[in-house]
Protein backbone atom coordinates (compact mmCIF):
# COMPACT_ATOMS: atom_id res chain seq x y z
CA UNK A 1 0.00 0.00 0.00
CA UNK A 2 2.87 2.36 0.83
CA UNK A 3 4.32 1.93 -2.65
CA UNK A 4 1.34 3.59 -4.35
CA UNK A 5 1.72 7.33 -4.84
CA UNK A 6 -0.30 10.24 -6.12
CA UNK A 7 1.44 13.03 -8.09
CA UNK A 8 1.64 16.45 -6.48
CA UNK A 9 2.54 19.84 -7.90
CA UNK A 10 3.19 23.36 -6.59
CA UNK A 11 3.81 22.32 -2.99
CA UNK A 12 6.00 23.80 -0.29
CA UNK A 13 9.12 21.93 0.81
CA UNK A 14 8.39 19.15 3.24
CA UNK A 15 11.92 18.87 4.59
CA UNK A 16 15.48 19.62 3.63
CA UNK A 17 14.38 22.32 1.19
CA UNK A 18 13.28 19.73 -1.37
CA UNK A 19 9.66 19.98 -2.60
CA UNK A 20 7.93 16.57 -2.69
CA UNK A 21 7.01 15.18 -6.11
CA UNK A 22 4.50 12.68 -4.81
CA UNK A 23 2.24 12.08 -1.80
CA UNK A 24 2.29 8.48 -0.51
CA UNK A 25 -1.19 6.96 -0.53
CA UNK A 26 -0.98 6.16 3.18
CA UNK A 27 -0.24 9.80 4.05
CA UNK A 28 -3.11 10.96 1.83
CA UNK A 29 -5.45 8.47 3.50
CA UNK A 30 -4.47 9.62 6.99
CA UNK A 31 -4.98 13.30 6.14
CA UNK A 32 -8.27 12.64 4.36
CA UNK A 33 -9.57 10.57 7.27
CA UNK A 34 -8.62 13.32 9.72
CA UNK A 35 -10.40 15.96 7.62
CA UNK A 36 -13.53 13.79 7.36
CA UNK A 37 -13.50 13.23 11.12
CA UNK A 38 -13.09 16.97 11.73
CA UNK A 39 -16.03 17.85 9.49
CA UNK A 40 -18.28 15.26 11.15
CA UNK A 41 -17.19 16.31 14.64
CA UNK A 42 -17.86 19.97 13.92
CA UNK A 43 -21.32 19.28 12.47
CA UNK A 44 -22.37 17.05 15.38
CA UNK A 45 -21.23 19.65 17.94
CA UNK A 46 -23.20 22.51 16.40
CA UNK A 47 -26.47 21.80 18.28
CA UNK A 48 -24.65 22.05 21.61
CA UNK A 49 -23.40 25.50 20.64
CA UNK A 50 -26.53 26.83 18.97
CA UNK A 51 -29.21 25.47 21.32
CA UNK A 52 -27.78 23.99 24.54
CA UNK A 53 -31.12 24.04 26.45
CA UNK A 54 -32.63 21.80 23.80
CA UNK A 55 -29.66 19.43 24.02
CA UNK A 56 -30.04 19.38 27.81
CA UNK A 57 -33.71 18.47 27.46
CA UNK A 58 -32.97 15.70 24.95
CA UNK A 59 -30.23 14.35 27.19
CA UNK A 60 -32.54 14.28 30.23
CA UNK A 61 -35.26 12.43 28.29
CA UNK A 62 -32.69 9.91 27.05
CA UNK A 63 -31.55 9.18 30.63
CA UNK A 64 -35.14 8.69 31.76
CA UNK A 65 -35.94 6.30 28.89
CA UNK A 66 -32.76 4.32 29.49
CA UNK A 67 -33.50 4.02 33.22
CA UNK A 68 -37.02 2.75 32.57
CA UNK A 69 -35.93 0.30 29.87
CA UNK A 70 -33.24 -1.54 31.81
CA UNK A 71 -33.96 -4.42 34.16
CA UNK A 72 -33.09 -2.45 37.28
CA UNK A 73 -35.98 -1.41 39.50
CA UNK A 74 -34.15 1.01 41.77
CA UNK A 75 -33.68 3.61 39.03
CA UNK A 76 -37.16 3.56 37.49
CA UNK A 77 -38.77 6.96 36.97
CA UNK A 78 -42.52 7.29 37.59
CA UNK A 79 -43.82 9.29 34.63
CA UNK A 80 -47.49 8.69 35.38
CA UNK A 81 -48.00 7.48 31.82
CA UNK A 82 -46.33 10.45 30.18
CA UNK A 83 -43.86 10.25 27.29
CA UNK A 84 -40.37 11.44 28.40
CA UNK A 85 -39.97 13.34 25.13
CA UNK A 86 -43.15 15.35 25.83
CA UNK A 87 -42.26 16.40 29.36
CA UNK A 88 -41.52 20.09 30.02
CA UNK A 89 -37.75 20.54 29.89
CA UNK A 90 -37.39 21.67 33.50
CA UNK A 91 -39.41 18.69 34.72
CA UNK A 92 -37.42 16.23 32.59
CA UNK A 93 -34.11 17.59 33.89
CA UNK A 94 -35.35 17.49 37.51
CA UNK A 95 -36.51 13.87 37.14
CA UNK A 96 -33.28 12.80 35.43
CA UNK A 97 -31.17 14.40 38.15
CA UNK A 98 -32.94 12.23 40.71
CA UNK A 99 -32.14 8.93 38.97
CA UNK A 100 -29.87 6.92 41.28
CA UNK A 101 -26.74 5.32 39.83
CA UNK A 102 -26.74 2.49 42.37
CA UNK A 103 -29.13 0.72 44.70
CA UNK A 104 -27.86 2.64 47.72
CA UNK A 105 -28.78 5.91 46.05
CA UNK A 106 -25.54 7.55 47.10
CA UNK A 107 -24.84 8.82 43.59
CA UNK A 108 -27.30 10.44 41.21
CA UNK A 109 -27.29 11.16 37.50
CA UNK A 110 -26.13 14.69 36.74
CA UNK A 111 -27.46 16.48 33.69
CA UNK A 112 -25.01 19.22 32.65
CA UNK A 113 -26.17 22.83 32.60
CA UNK A 114 -26.73 24.65 29.28
CA UNK A 115 -23.54 26.65 29.83
CA UNK A 116 -21.54 23.45 30.36
CA UNK A 117 -23.09 21.91 27.25
CA UNK A 118 -22.24 24.99 25.16
CA UNK A 119 -18.66 25.04 26.49
CA UNK A 120 -18.20 21.38 25.60
CA UNK A 121 -19.70 22.07 22.16
CA UNK A 122 -17.30 24.96 21.55
CA UNK A 123 -14.36 22.85 22.67
CA UNK A 124 -15.45 20.02 20.40
CA UNK A 125 -15.90 22.40 17.45
CA UNK A 126 -12.40 23.74 18.10
CA UNK A 127 -11.01 20.21 17.92
CA UNK A 128 -13.01 19.44 14.77
CA UNK A 129 -11.88 22.59 12.98
CA UNK A 130 -8.29 21.91 14.05
CA UNK A 131 -8.50 18.44 12.53
CA UNK A 132 -9.78 19.87 9.25
CA UNK A 133 -7.10 22.57 9.12
CA UNK A 134 -4.30 20.23 10.18
CA UNK A 135 -5.27 17.57 7.67
CA UNK A 136 -5.67 19.97 4.73
CA UNK A 137 -2.50 21.92 5.59
CA UNK A 138 -0.46 18.74 5.77
CA UNK A 139 -1.98 17.42 2.55
CA UNK A 140 -1.22 20.68 0.74
CA UNK A 141 2.31 21.37 1.98
CA UNK A 142 3.72 18.24 3.69
CA UNK A 143 5.29 20.74 6.07
CA UNK A 144 6.56 19.54 9.46
CA UNK A 145 4.62 22.23 11.30
CA UNK A 146 1.44 21.24 9.51
CA UNK A 147 2.08 17.61 10.41
CA UNK A 148 2.59 18.61 14.07
CA UNK A 149 -0.76 20.45 14.09
CA UNK A 150 -2.49 17.47 12.50
CA UNK A 151 -0.97 15.08 15.04
CA UNK A 152 -1.94 17.30 17.95
CA UNK A 153 -5.58 17.50 16.91
CA UNK A 154 -5.65 13.82 16.04
CA UNK A 155 -4.56 13.11 19.62
CA UNK A 156 -7.35 15.38 20.89
CA UNK A 157 -9.72 13.30 18.78
CA UNK A 158 -8.86 10.34 21.00
CA UNK A 159 -9.56 12.42 24.12
CA UNK A 160 -12.83 13.87 22.76
CA UNK A 161 -14.31 11.05 20.64
CA UNK A 162 -17.67 12.71 19.95
CA UNK A 163 -18.53 10.06 17.36
CA UNK A 164 -17.39 7.22 19.59
CA UNK A 165 -15.23 4.36 18.36
CA UNK A 166 -15.24 5.78 14.83
CA UNK A 167 -13.43 8.91 16.06
CA UNK A 168 -10.92 6.88 18.05
CA UNK A 169 -10.09 4.61 15.11
CA UNK A 170 -9.69 7.47 12.62
CA UNK A 171 -7.60 9.52 15.06
CA UNK A 172 -5.28 6.60 15.80
CA UNK A 173 -5.01 5.85 12.08
CA UNK A 174 -4.01 9.47 11.39
CA UNK A 175 -1.41 9.33 14.17
CA UNK A 176 0.01 6.11 12.72
CA UNK A 177 0.16 7.37 9.15
CA UNK A 178 1.69 10.75 10.04
CA UNK A 179 4.09 9.73 12.80
CA UNK A 180 4.85 6.00 12.71
CA UNK A 181 4.36 4.69 9.17
CA UNK A 182 7.31 4.10 6.80
CA UNK A 183 6.22 6.93 4.43
CA UNK A 184 6.10 9.38 7.35
CA UNK A 185 9.65 8.46 8.38
CA UNK A 186 10.81 9.07 4.82
CA UNK A 187 9.03 12.42 4.49
CA UNK A 188 9.87 13.72 7.95
CA UNK A 189 13.08 12.02 9.16
CA UNK A 190 13.93 12.72 12.78
CA UNK A 191 16.87 15.18 12.96
CA UNK A 192 19.88 13.73 14.73
CA UNK A 193 20.56 16.82 16.81
CA UNK A 194 17.45 18.86 16.06
CA UNK A 195 13.94 19.26 17.39
CA UNK A 196 11.34 16.50 17.38
CA UNK A 197 8.30 16.15 15.17
CA UNK A 198 7.54 19.87 15.33
CA UNK A 199 10.88 21.02 13.93
CA UNK A 200 11.64 22.01 10.35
Amino acid sequence: MTGETVPVTDRDPAHGGTPPNQIPTLIRAGCTGLVALGVLTTILAFPSVLNPPRVQCTLAAAFIKEANKDNKKFNDVDLKGQDPDKLPCEEAVALANRIPKDEKGTKMVTIPSPSAIRFRGLLTDFVGLGQVIGGLWTLKTLDRRARTVALGFAALGVVFPIVGLFATVLSLFAIYTLALSPPSRELWPRPVDGPGIGGR
